[in-house]
């Protein structure tokens, strides 16, 4: 209470007059009524400011817009220039101060670290790519020897056994008797769909025989002789090496070296690749069942035509007359 005079002071200071002996409650009341009276001056003043404001759009909506001159344009310009520049640097001093203080990393590990994220993002979008592109190849190899079945296996069974009945007419027409089938450990009809003559086929048959009897000779004479020497050996064994990569490279040459690249963008399997692939698994599986039948048709034949020969020949009948 010691105090409330010179507060009192304050809010009315051209007063002049001292405040003794005043109780609480008035002193109180007059210091609320002093604050209002303040805020209610401040109020006017803001009030007659904005309808100041109003007044100067107002007037510019009806007059147009307001031309400047150069002194008041070159004023208008630095002020928003220099308050862009200003709040540019006031955001770095902030942000400079909350990284030495420890609330926001460097600049280096903000980059390190945008980078980083980046690439594990990447790596995430390409593992999960591999492995759809790797479910669509797997479905793919599950498909395909299906569809060549139901598509291209009827044409390709009957092709084979056209092809192998031609081969049996060629051969009996050469050598007055049908030939005898291929082995299946000698590749079956595949040798037949070697675009070869029936004399081709029978001499390679003939070779191969002769060849198995060779090898068998060779290693009876191995085991008279003794064992080879390790040199020998080394030296048979980095041949058969150099020549396996060889056929590798050459192989590799023909299939990748010249590929168009530009035919697969999404970097997707080459379906027509794959349908070569399987198509010879399909083609194995089709001779295999076309050997069974042909041989069992050539047997057929075979008793048909010695039935043929073995009949007798009848006399004519005497004409009479």
């Amino acid at each position: 209470m010691q105090a409330l005079p010179h507060v009192l002071l304050l809010f009315c200071p051209c007063s002049g007059q001292t405040f003794t002996g005043i109780n609480r409650t008035d002193a109180i009341i007059l210091i609320q009524t002093s604050e209002r009276a303040r805020q209610g001056r401040l109020r006017a003043t803001f009030m007659q400011e904005i309808q100041r404001e109003e007044e100067r759009d107002r007037k510019i909506r009806e007059e147009g817009h307001q031309r400047f001159t150069q002194d008041q344009s070159a004023v208008i310009i630095q002020k928003v220039w220099k308050g862009h520049q200003q709040r540019k640097r006031t955001q770095q001093d902030r942000l400079a101060e909350m990284e030495f203080i420890g609330m926001l990393p460097s600049t280096n590990q903000a980059e390190r670290f945008r980078i980083m994220s980046r690439a594990k993002l990447r790596e995430e979008t390409r593992r999960l790519r591999q492995v759809e592109k790797e479910e669509q190849f797997q479905l793919a190899m599950e498909k395909t020897p299906e569809a060549l079945r139901e598509v291209e296996g009827p044409d390709l069974k009957e092709k084979m056994k056209d092809q192998i009945r031609q081969w049996f007419i060629e051969c009996h027409a050469l050598t007055g008797r049908f030939p005898d089938y291929p082995e299946e450990s000698l590749g079956g009809s595949y040798l037949i769909f070697a675009d070869k003559t029936p004399e081709q086929v029978k001499l390679e048959l003939e070779i191969q025989s002769q060849e198995s009897k060779k090898k068998k000779q060779e290693k009876n004479k191995k085991k008279e002789t003794g064992q080879p020497t390790p040199e020998k050996n080394k030296k048979k064994e980095k041949e058969k090496k150099t020549r396996v990569v060889r056929h590798l490279l050459k192989h590799r040459a023909d299939l990748w070296q010249n590929r168009p690249e530009s035919k697969h963008p999404d970097q997707n399997f080459d379906s027509e690749t794959l349908r070569k692939e399987k198509r010879k698994e399909v083609e194995l599986e089709i001779r295999i069942q076309v050997d069974e039948l042909m041989r069992q048709e050539l047997k057929n034949l075979r008793l048909a035509v010695d039935k043929e020969e073995e009949r007798p020949l009848k006399a004519p009948k005497a004409v009479e007359g």
